[in-house]
């Protein structure tokens, strides 16, 4: 079981920090904070407070925290926190709970011992199910004791949230920013797995969002089961969506590569998309630098050798291998490799004037687009990148 030390020890960890460090960002005194670590004083919440503000925690993070308190303040301010309530409808929740399980709603009516559509009523918020019958979807859904009694006491909103992606976006990334209790957080996350997962199989959503919500469970796994294996299948589970999107592989997949950085190289070649196998292995190759800088380096090459044609991911990929090389402890290298790189200003201007013009191009603004593409000609050319010249000219020709 995850003590309160333990799991702030582990918070300050993660975030490769010191505890001189973390005294410098938060204003509490090394002394203090050294004290709390070792289980020897309980905190005080202000300066708590600032601490978990210093570390940046999640919302669940900073739940589970005050919750290995076990103090009457802390409960108190874990259970008073704003927006502690839910931002999603009962119906929501039983959707979850439904998919997880796999089960249809024929077949929960059925065991619950009501109509299909009584149930249907339950799941579009135009009833609320007695308190025995509350129980028993429980059970026909495997809800835990403390997800149940999260379903019966909960604040839910009255209606559902759209079902569109824009809609389920948006209410996720909203979340962020909620103190919601674990158990409705997590339901939470599972109606929103579901919801997403429905758009993807009906082509309305790519499976890259359903990717970064699947990540964000497993980061949220360890806390709540304090399950390890689970939290690694997860990130699995993440990676094989990432491997199937149609978008590059996304900083939200950080994690599940961290968990264990060698055996992410195998996921590579499941990656048909070259800039997305690019940032993996700049990833891997930035974590083992110190332990194995010629491997790192090796990592390098093939990286920048994935996007040598792409003019977005190339210069990205150059300047990471400028980092990489002062990472292993070549300074020199470092310098010299970064001073031959084009200025970056000058670059990311160019860049910017060329994605502005594609963007204006497929809007079929051509006028407005031949002026952002003429920019970009005049800031870029300068700076003999073949790569990006390329673009530009690829551009012209679909202009013309």
């Amino acid at each position: 079981m995850t003590t309160f030390d333990g799991f702030l020890r582990q918070l300050r960890q993660r975030r490769r920090l010191t505890l001189g460090q973390l005294a410098l960002k938060s204003g509490v005194n090394k002394a203090t904070l050294s004290r709390w670590e070792s289980g020897t004083y309980s905190p005080r919440l202000p300066e708590l407070s600032l601490v978990l503000e210093a570390l940046s925690v999640s919302v669940s993070e900073r739940a589970h925290c005050l919750s290995l308190l076990e103090t009457p303040r802390a409960l108190l301010a874990e259970r008073n926190s704003p927006g502690a309530a839910t931002r999603l409808s009962l119906g929501d929740f039983l959707y979850g709970l439904r998919q997880r399980v796999g089960k249809t709603q024929d077949e929960v009516a059925r065991e619950v011992g009501v109509s299909r559509a009584l149930y249907r009523q339950w799941k579009s918020d135009q009833a609320r199910p007695t308190t025995s019958q509350l129980h028993a979807v429980g059970f026909a859904l495997g809800a835990s004791a403390e997800e149940i009694i999260a379903l019966s006491t909960s604040d839910f909103a009255p209606q559902p949230v759209e079902k569109s992606r824009e809609a389920l976006l948006r209410t996720y990334t909203e979340t962020m920013e909620w103190d919601i209790p674990q158990e409705s957080y997590k339901l939470f996350l599972f109606s929103l797995l579901a919801n997403i997962g429905h758009l993807v199989r009906t082509d309305k959503a790519d499976i890259g969002d359903l990717a970064m919500i699947v990540a964000k469970f497993a980061n949220c796994a360890e806390l709540w089961y304090d399950d390890i294996p689970l939290r690694d299948s997860y990130h699995r589970r993440a990676l094989t969506l990432a491997a199937r999107s149609q978008e590059p592989l996304h900083f939200h997949l950080i994690p599940a590569l961290e968990a264990n950085p060698r055996a992410a190289l195998k996921w590579q070649h499941r990656f048909p998309d070259k800039a997305g196998r690019a940032y993996l292995l700049s990833f891997v190759a930035r974590d083992i630098a110190q332990d194995d800088p010629d491997e790192a380096l090796r990592l390098s090459d093939t990286y920048c050798a994935l996007v040598t044609d792409h003019p977005d991911e190339y210069p990205c990929r150059l300047r990471d291998k400028g980092s990489l090389l002062r990472e292993c402890g070549r300074y020199a290298e470092s310098v010299a490799f970064i001073a031959n790189l084009e200025p970056p200003d000058a670059y990311r201007a160019g860049l910017n004037q060329l994605n502005m013009a594609r963007g204006l191009a497929k809007m079929n603004a051509r006028a407005e687009a031949r002026t952002c593409l003429e920019e970009s000609k005049r800031i870029i050319a300068p700076l003999n990148l073949q790569h990006a010249l390329e673009a530009i000219y690829e551009l012209e020709h679909t202009l013309s």
